[in-house]
């Protein structure tokens, strides 16, 4: 499964970008992470549910325990008292200290109590929120177990279910960011995003981090409105991960290219997003998902497109190529998918909702997640 990773006060969709995939089911990528410093690969087990809070005493939780910095462990604690997103603390590492406040069925993540959630199936409401997994939480548990992120907006850093700004924690607890997590099938890649705890300073070109022990890095290895990402698929050129900028799209295509950079006047261009280099243009994010949702039309990606070379005519015979400019392509809509619609370069139509994108748009999908996989495994 994906996961991310806790920093110092948390952590992490991904090993390394938001979009890495990997077998042939409809579960999240095991290569993925997210990080959180107060976990450790060791964790024991124990008898008692975290989801149910069988196996403990009346009065006490099934939870996770830091038993050192790098040590945890599933056990009884006294249960907490704080509910499902209030803000809550952490006792000092120890086998009688190192919980949360939360009541029993939730876990205190960069300061505020979340829901624990089974992986497969996703036991989150799928209206508000997601199912994240998170590197070393929960180790020793019989199934996959995650916590309840909310879903949200990468282009403008909201969450989705109020649109509040920053994911919506401000001062409580730990800055957020939202960072994309890959539901694997390889035939129709889908990606959910989800507001996780913000624990790098890497922006726009610069190295992710922290990374897993690996050298890969996490979903969350950027800061905040950035996430993981190669610089190029062309092979004869050294390929490395940097931190690629979200951004606020407009629709451009030939004759009409005001919006290549991003949406004008909305802040989030590529260029307030500090993506200045020459061949930069802001890609609406389904250009990386074989099922677009259009409540990420407000969501995009600033990418030097002309770098990333591929077959993406599907034809040996032909040299590879870059991603084509929006300027170069004509418009297209719901009934004509082809031309700007399949490259990313306009919305989603709403027409499609619940639909999958056309045979060449979900070719596409799957080249840019064929990369992730590729890296992920590595």
């Amino acid at each position: 499964m994906k996961k991310l990773a806790f920093g110092a006060l948390f952590v992490g969709l991904l090993s390394v970008g938001a979009a890495a995939c990997g077998g042939g089911s409809d579960t999240p990528d095991a290569n993925i992470n997210l990080v959180d410093s107060a976990t450790g690969p060791d964790a024991q087990t124990t008898e008692c549910n975290l989801l149910t809070n069988q196996g403990c005493a009346t009065g006490e939780k099934c939870t996770w325990i830091d038993v050192t910095a790098d040590l945890g462990k599933i056990g009884c604690a006294t249960d907490g008292t704080v509910a499902v997103g209030g803000a809550c603390t952490t006792g000092q590492p120890g086998e009688t200290t190192g919980f949360d406040n939360c009541v029993g069925g939730s876990y205190c993540l960069g300061g505020v109590c979340e829901a624990i959630c089974s992986q497969s199936p996703d036991s989150c409401d799928p209206a508000t929120s997601t199912c994240s997994s998170y590197a070393g939480l929960f180790d020793g548990a019989p199934v996959d177990l995650g916590v309840c992120d909310f879903l949200c907006n990468p282009g403008k850093q909201e969450r989705r279910s109020d649109l509040a700004a920053n994911c919506g924690v401000g001062a409580q607890g730990t800055p957020r960011g939202c960072y994309g997590y890959v539901w694997n099938s390889s035939a129709n890649p889908r990606i959910d995003y989800a507001c996780t705890p913000d624990i790098s300073d890497a922006q726009v070109g610069q190295t992710p981090s922290p990374l897993t022990p690996d050298g890969n890095p996490y979903l969350n290895s950027c800061d905040a409105g950035y996430w993981p990402y190669v610089n190029n698929f062309a092979g004869d050129v050294t390929q490395v991960d940097i931190c690629l900028a979200f951004c606020v799209p407009g629709e451009s295509f030939q004759g009409s290219t005001a919006n290549i950079g991003g949406l004008v006047g909305s802040g989030f261009t590529c260029a307030d997003r500090g993506a200045v280099t020459t061949g930069t243009e802001c890609r609406f994010q389904h250009i990386f998902d074989g099922t677009p949702d259009v409540a990420l039309n407000t969501s995009g990606t600033c990418m030097v497109v002309g770098d990333y070379l591929a077959d993406w005519d599907n034809d040996t015979n032909t040299p590879d190529t870059g991603i084509p400019s929006c300027g170069t392509l004509p418009q297209g809509d719901e009934n004509n998918p082809d031309g700007n619609l399949i490259w990313g370069c306009a919305p989603w139509p709403a027409a499609l909702t619940g639909k999958s994108g056309s045979a060449q748009h979900q070719m596409i999908a799957r080249k840019l997640h064929q990369m992730y996989e590729q890296r992920s495994h590595r």
